[in-house]
């Protein structure tokens, strides 16, 4: 069985296949903020450019997996 700490470690390698405003999208959405259009209003883009940062972001982590997986926000979960 996988530990905690070695998915967070993968969790945290695939964000880095992302751009930084890919990843900051996902990190802001992920970490809290409620819908996508607070996500737009803290990083000051307009809320087309979020849905297509969070559509890019999400390409990249499942192009590699055939099946739909949801992305847990695992570094929330260690320190």
């Amino acid at each position: 069985m996988i530990g905690l700490y070695s998915l967070k470690r993968k969790f945290l390698q695939e964000l880095n296949r992302l751009t930084v405003n890919e990843r900051n999208v996902i990190k802001y959405y992920y970490d809290g903020v409620e819908t996508w259009d607070k996500v737009a209003q803290e990083l000051h883009y307009s809320k087309e450019h979020v849905y297509t940062l969070r559509r890019n972001a999400l390409h990249k982590l499942h192009e590699n997996d055939k099946k739909r997986v949801e992305i847990i926000p695992l570094y929330l979960f260690l320190p």
